[in-house]
């Protein structure tokens, strides 16, 4: 069955010409041929994410800085989801340049010397190599010193392709890398039961490996440094992990680290920090009654983390209120604690560095997203290890998955960025302290739109046989107050969240130099468009105070 957009779409020429361009992308993606009627009815389920115009009204600006080609590898096999654009010539020029960047990345990486992570031997001939089993999947994730990585470079070589990479030697003068952390490069539990002991955190047990949802326990810091002593002591064995500790908003006046400069083009927390300077405003989706559900779900569910059941659109299931709380988390697992198979929540932007441990992580592009499912395409496996998993037959497709997956090993100090939409499965090879953030920028909005609306689908789905006793009005109100609460965000949130990043980018381009200028262009054209799709792909007016805002800029 078609989509809304597709729909609209059949017919066309642009359709027809867009299919064509994207089953070749996919192709050069996946090598498992360019098939159009296959992608045209995943064309929305992440796979292949927004093949239509990425942006109907402005150009990619250009970086500021020139980009030094010599220095750095400019792609890689795997590319994440790309601008495509409606007319032949550009997208053509597109698939050529995509197609270069998969014949020439061998002979790029040679030139520069740029490392991988974790792997043996010889550099392997294409970057993301596909493994040939799940036991033993290439670990090709590169690996860079932050003293040879600009913002620039990451931005073009890593978050606009949508590709992970390890980043080594941030974490030098953070504070918590200094208190946190033993002469023996343990974690210092003892300093931060003494200095923190007092927070409220919720903390997992991740005993079972099967276990999809942990069960999760309310404890205060300090008693989990009690059990982390019990459980070193060979009293008790259970694998609890303090996950999602929001500590940086808890104690402000501790500034434990700093946001890494390739991280800091941060909607997410900018709004929520923006929200706590002022007065919370109503949102036009209705009171803020329509909000509690997200903000009682969070308190139950991981934000970062995830969880791997039924989550179709690779957001996570739980909800989790944008405005309520930030995405800056601490978490604290013993040896072998662990987190279940997920993208992460909104398919946000992710960095997580080790302050002290060791992780391995394992990774899957999205385009193999719906390899992950059961034979009914509704449930997720909880973890890449087929032969820890119950009722392993359910999921036929996970063996194949497996063969494209990319294990690294994630060293003390080391960070790694985690793009959207790659689901991922994280385990701690030792005692592990590390700080993780989620986020959304101009770069990735577009995730969490598709998102968005491929919830509205699943919900209106979920409450189809309610619609004849509700008018059109009261039956869309229902589907997006169950938008909000199964993934934190609906229609008329997201407009009041772009509306403030679209507010906040335009005052600063007034006051923006030369450098600074192409920056804020790009992030007021990408929130422009995101308002405008919003408002094409909602078949009510839910949010008129868009409309505004978006002819001022056009």
């Amino acid at each position: 069955m078609p989509t809304d957009t597709q729909a609209c779409l059949l017919g066309s020429a642009a359709y027809a010409h867009k299919l064509e361009a994207a089953s070749h992308i996919f192709d050069i993606w996946t090598d498992r041929g360019a098939d159009v009627g296959a992608l045209a009815n995943r064309y929305l389920d992440g796979s292949v994410d927004m093949l239509d115009q990425f942006m109907a009204d402005s150009a990619w600006p250009a970086m500021p800085h020139s980009f030094d080609a010599n220095h750095a590898a400019p792609c890689a096999t795997v590319l994440g989801p790309q601008p495509l654009s409606h007319s032949a010539s550009s997208a053509d020029a597109q698939l050529q340049a995509t197609a270069q960047c998969t014949k020439s990345f061998a002979a790029s990486t040679a030139q520069t010397n740029m490392p991988c992570a974790n792997t043996h031997g010889d550099l392997p001939d294409k970057a993301f190599q596909r493994s040939t089993a799940c036991q033993e999947p290439q670990q090709a994730i590169p690996v860079w010193h932050k003293d040879d990585l600009s913002s620039e470079q990451f931005v073009q070589m890593f978050m606009q392709p949508n590709l992970p990479v390890m980043i080594q030697g941030l974490t030098c003068d953070w504070q918590a890398s200094k208190d946190w952390v033993t002469a023996a490069d343990g974690v210092n539990i003892d300093f931060i039961a003494h200095h923190f002991g007092q927070a409220q955190v919720m903390v997992s047990n991740t005993t079972r490996l099967n276990a999809g949802c942990a069960p999760r326990l309310d404890m205060t810091v300090a008693e989990f440094a009690h059990w982390w002593k019990m459980h070193k002591a060979g009293q008790d064995d259970r694998l609890l992990y303090l996950k999602d500790w929001h500590f940086a908003n808890e104690f402000p006046d501790y500034t434990a680290y700093q946001t890494p400069c390739y991280f800091q083009e941060d909607w997410l927390n900018e709004f929520y920090d923006i929200g706590q300077r002022q007065p919370q405003q109503s949102h036009s989706a209705g009171s803020a009654d329509d909000m509690s559900q997200p903000r009682e779900a969070a308190e139950k569910g991981d934000a970062e983390e995830g969880v791997a059941d039924g989550d179709r659109s690779g957001g996570g299931n739980v909800g989790c209120d944008v405005a309520s709380s930030d995405y800056r988390f601490v978490y604290l697992g013993c040896k072998g604690t662990w987190t279940p198979l997920h993208a992460d929540v909104l398919r946000s932007y992710s960095w997580s560095t080790n302050v002290t441990g060791r992780k391995r992580w394992k990774l899957l592009p999205p385009q193999y997203t719906h390899l992950l499912y059961d034979r009914f395409g509704r449930e997720m496996a909880a973890t890449f290890e087929i032969g820890k998993l119950e009722g392993r037959d359910r999921f036929p497709n996970l063996d194949k998955a497996c063969q494209h997956t990319i294990e690294c090993i994630q060293e003390a100090g080391d960070t790694i960025f985690v793009p959207s939409g790659w689901h991922h499965t994280v385990e701690n090879l030792e005692d592990t302290l590390s700080i993780n953030h989620n986020w959304l920028n101009g770069y990735n909005i577009h995730w969490a739109l598709a998102l968005l609306q491929q919830e509205r689908t699943d919900a209106i789905a979920c409450i189809e046989d309610c619609r004849e006793g509700c008018t059109e009005v009261e039956f869309e109100a229902l589907v997006q107050r169950n938008m909000a609460a199964n993934c934190g965000m609906n229609y008329a949130f997201m407009a009041t969240f772009m509306q403030v990043i679209l507010q906040r980018e335009s005052h600063l381009l007034k006051h923006a130099n030369q450098e600074l200028q192409a920056r804020h262009t790009f992030n007021i054209a990408k929130s422009t468009w995101t308002l405008r799709e919003l408002r094409q792909h909602s078949s009510l007016d839910l949010i008129e105070s868009t409309e505004s805002v978006v002819q001022t800029l056009s």
